[in-house]
């Protein structure tokens, strides 16, 4: 029951956090900007700029001017505010375009003084080869700079914290050499008798993007599977020949049955503890500015740490403690994500997913009769940090 209260839980802290984004949005919206790098190529062309400028704005008689955008794939009408800005302290910033008005003069001493300028476009969609200052007087030149749009999905680098709540369990299946060794109702008695429980999960990744939306990862996971078990029954006693082939664990095969065994009364929880290295891809799919799709696949190494709890005895259906010797110590499994995520800014995102994971290597040793694998699906919490 607790379990779907904590999903629940998830799900609510997820729409209260978009609520709560979404109050500040009209404002921010309006600041936000996508950064484009723009290099002045010469001098000249200032020098020139600063001079047909100067010489208009006395024509006009001290007419303000306004500066104008256009290029190559120009601006369309209303598709949002300009501003330039340079990148050298001590030079004057000019006003967005379409919304304030600048002196010829200064605009002219700005991009003298500034080699290097930023464009910050909001929705504004710019694909230009050159861009175009202008003003009223009709003296319209064309300075040849490079427009360079960084790339939306951010940085390179990135990593991640995540919280999870999973549904956890563990499924059974024979080897199929040893057949004639595991009593005839151990899997159904297995089956009846253990349910799954919900654990935490801890992970943390970095990673790398190496082309426009598709990523590498690695990172470390603490997981937990948890099983309640019950078991009260009575079963048939099972008659053994210990003259032929013994299994890793000692049992011959089983020849028949006979005379039901004493009754079968137990209940508890087992538990098994694992760090996993996860190494896999992901990509990203825009929904609009603010949310993105997030699906993640990787492969797991998994190294055992701690295990507790008891079990029934495959042959006898006996209870008996579950001995860390049975069980492998390097674990290989694999894990797939989904999920939707907000942007909240300085490169930070913030979502919920969808996972599942299971060990794709039974978690008993090599050879073993019994070949039980781990098991969890669930929510999952988690913020992504762009770094650069």
């Amino acid at each position: 029951m607790w379990l779907w209260f904590s999903a629940a839980a998830l799900v609510a802290l997820l729409i209260v956090s978009a609520l709560w984004m979404t109050r500040g949005a009209g404002t921010k919206d309006s600041q936000a900007s996508t950064p484009v790098s723009v290099q002045k190529e010469t001098q000249s062309s200032a020098q020139s700029e600063k001079s047909n400028n100067q010489s208009n704005h006395h024509q006009d008689n001290g007419h303000t001017g306004s500066t104008a955008v256009s290029g190559h794939n120009a601006v369309p009408a209303n598709s949002g505010n300009i501003s330039i800005k340079p990148n050298q302290a001590g030079v004057k910033p000019l006003p967005e375009v379409g919304t304030s008005n600048t002196p010829a003069p200064e605009l002219a001493e700005t991009l003298e003084t500034a080699k290097h300028l930023t464009v910050d476009a909001t929705g504004a969609g710019i694909a230009s080869s050159a861009v175009e200052l202008s003003n009223p007087g009709g003296n319209t030149q064309k300075l040849p700079l490079s427009l360079q749009p960084l790339h939306r999905f951010g940085g390179h680098w990135f990593a991640g914290f995540a919280v999870s709540q999973n549904q956890t369990g563990l499924g059974y299946d024979i080897n199929p050499k040893y057949l004639a060794y595991v009593h005839k109702n151990f899997l159904s008695r297995m089956r009846d008798g253990e349910s799954n429980l919900g654990a935490l999960q801890f992970s943390g990744m970095a990673g790398y993007r190496v082309y426009r939306n598709l990523s590498v990862f690695a990172g470390v996971n603490l997981q937990q599977t948890l099983t309640r078990q019950k078991f009260s029954f009575t079963d048939q006693a099972p008659a053994v020949d210990m003259t032929q082939k013994l299994d890793n664990r000692g049992k011959g095969p089983i020849i028949g049955y006979l005379f039901n065994g004493a009754p079968v009364e137990y209940n508890g929880t087992s538990k098994t503890t694992v760090i996993n290295v996860p190494v896999g891809i992901m990509t990203e799919y825009s929904l609009g500015k603010k949310w993105s799709v997030i699906p993640m696949l990787a492969a797991n190494v998994g190294f055992l740490t701690q295990v507790t709890g008891q079990t029934l005895d495959y042959q006898i259906l006996k209870v008996e403690n579950r001995d860390p010797e049975w069980f492998r110590k390097t674990l290989m499994g694999v894990s797939g994500s989904v999920g939707a995520y907000r942007h909240l800014g300085y490169g930070l995102r913030w979502g919920v997913s969808a996972g599942v994971n299971g060990t794709a290597t039974p978690v008993y040793n090599t050879g073993s009769t019994v070949r039980p694998r781990t098991w969890a699906a669930g929510l999952s919490t988690q913020l992504i940090w762009r770094i650069d």
